[in-house]
């Protein structure tokens, strides 16, 4: 398996912290992809780190993130090069969270498919930029929170795009359910010099639906677990795992939710 551990705010690659082979390269912590592959990245006893992540030319790299730290304080750049796609699915799990996240379209049609579930405990803070700085690149950004009793999360997402680079697509989805008295944000801004490209959002911030919860009670499951059922699937639907990985996301929301 090809995991990637941040610990002790360090990277390391199975179990070195240098390596360099024809599929990736991880050095002070840099993690460059050479070739297609999956990789797990796993997050332990890690309070503040750094991490630029390189995908090289027409590599398509499928990346699986897990963070279930206490505080972390976290700044990621990404650098997507020509036709270069990189697909996220990432779960965290924590009480205070701060992370700044860039992502640097440099490459023709290259692409970013972020998936993001995350159960916020206490103070969560994102801050996204996605910079368009090539033609024909695409950011697709997905995330999805549930912010429990007196918890905050608060999401910036910039998507930029220069005159000049044209057919880009920015789209940005972001939805937090509050299960108490939360106060959180959703900040969605798109700066766009150019006219030919394809923009879209769409921010929500709620409770559980009322009516899917009506339908589970009506047939006779309790609350706890129709909230469970609901909880569950906000969570999983947007995330692309397999089943060792949805146990592992599992097991946390079973603590979540007794």
């Amino acid at each position: 398996m090809n995991n990637i551990l941040v610990i002790n705010n360090k990277v390391k690659y199975l179990d070195n912290y240098n390596v360099d082979n024809d599929f990736i390269c991880v050095r002070d912590n840099v993690i460059t992809f050479k070739k297609d592959a999956s990789y797990n990245i796993y997050y332990k006893d890690t309070l503040d780190i750094d991490i630029n992540i390189i995908a090289l030319d027409n590599v398509c790299v499928k990346l699986f993130i897990y963070m279930c730290e206490d505080k972390v304080n976290s700044n990621i750049v990404y650098k997507l090069n020509d036709n270069a796609i990189v697909n996220v699915s990432k779960f965290y799990s924590s009480d205070v969270v701060k992370e700044n996240i860039i992502f640097n379209l440099e490459g023709y049609m290259s692409k970013v498919n972020y998936n993001f579930s995350n159960i916020c405990k206490k103070d969560f803070k994102y801050d996204f930029v996605i910079n368009h700085n090539n033609s024909g690149s695409i950011s697709n950004i997905y995330n999805k929170t549930i912010c429990l009793d007196n918890a905050s999360c608060n999401y910036k997402i910039d998507s930029i795009v220069a005159n000049g680079n044209k057919n880009c697509l920015l789209n940005q989805d972001t939805k937090i359910v509050n299960l108490g008295n939360n106060n959180s944000s959703i900040m969605p801004n798109m700066f766009i010099s150019e006219d030919m490209v394809d923009a879209r959002h769409a921010s929500i911030i709620g409770n559980i639906n009322q009516e899917e919860l009506f339908y589970l009670l009506i047939r006779g499951i309790s609350y706890d677990e129709a909230m469970k059922l609901l909880i569950k699937g906000f969570i999983l639907s947007n995330l692309d795992v397999d089943m060792e990985k949805r146990s592992m996301i599992l097991e946390v929301i079973n603590n979540n939710w007794r």
